[in-house]
Formats: structure tokens, sequence, C-alpha cells
């Protein structure tokens, strides 16, 4: 019985595989889908049509930047204390960029903290902890992990604009 247990029983890798997979769909999902924003939020905010983009250029260059730091903070620190470090500031940032009232306040919320956020959930993170947990498999691990971003970027960009642009009901 023993050993039609531990037969059956599935790798713990593949459960950290599927959390990396969740994780890189959802970060690269809200990385992409920025489109239906920009005219709502250069509207509330008030802000010319290039200032939007100016700061997502900043979010998409800092995203890069910072990926070779979250590399050596999970070298450092381990991906556990990354990953949740990532995960509660990404969630935090994200949140706050709805709260900003101005253009300095959506530079330092979504410019630069959503980048920290978006780098330390991304698939640059997820693909040095899989490798560490596959050896054998390692590929087959991997290919989930950028399915996941890949289908992000469509469905999260698709169900993001049916959201924001779908007319809404008023009471008349």
């Amino acid at each position: 019985m023993a050993a039609t247990m531990r037969a059956t029983r599935v790798f713990h890798g593949w459960w950290v595989a599927g959390a990396f997979s969740v994780m890189a769909f959802l970060s690269t999902g809200i990385r992409v889908a920025v489109g239906p924003f920009l005219k709502p939020m250069v509207a509330d905010l008030g802000l010319g049509r290039a200032s939007y983009p100016l700061v997502l250029a900043l979010r998409l260059f800092l995203y890069g930047l910072f990926m070779p730091v979250i590399g050596a903070l999970d070298e450092r620190f381990g991906a556990r204390i990354v990953t949740v470090g990532g995960v509660v500031l990404f969630g935090a940032s994200v949140t706050g960029t709805g709260l900003v009232a101005n253009l300095w306040p959506l530079t330092i919320v979504h410019g630069i903290l959503v980048a920290v956020g978006l780098a330390a959930t991304g698939h640059v993170l997820g693909s040095a902890v899989l490798s560490r947990w596959f050896v054998r498999r390692r590929a087959t691990a991997l290919s989930p992990l950028g399915a996941a971003a890949m289908a992000g970027m469509t469905v999260d960009v698709r169900s993001r604009c049916v959201l924001v642009l779908r007319p809404v009901a008023t009471d008349s």
C-alpha cells in the first residue's frame, strides 16, 4: 500500500511550477493590459496624452533594469521571501495606482513600484526557481511558465478591454 501511495503522489515541484505559472499569467497580463486604461486615466488625472505613456515607458524600462536586482535578491535571501515581498508590493502598488490624483504619484507608484513588483513576480524569477527544482524534466516544467505568460497577455488584455470599454447602464 505504501508503494502504491508513493507512486501516485505528485512531485512538489509541479505545484511550484503551477503557482509560478499562475503568477506569470497574472503579472504579465497586468503588465501589458494598459491600452484600455489610456483614455480613462488621462481624463481622470487631467494629463496630456503623452504623460501616461511616458510613465508606462519608465515602468517597462525599470522592469528590465530590476530583473538582475531581483535575481541577486533571490540568491541572497531566497525565492520565498523575494516572491512574497514582490506579490505584496505588486498588489499594493497596483491598488495604489487607482488612488493617485496627479502625475508625480502615478510616476512613483505605477512607474517605479509596479516595475519592482513585476520583476519580482515575473517569469524570470519563476525560471530561476523552477531550474533549481527540476533537473530531468526542466524544459517540461519551464514550458507552462512561458505559455502562462503568453496566455496572460492574450486573455487579460481582452478581459480588461471588455470591462473598461463596455457601456455602463445608467438610470434614465
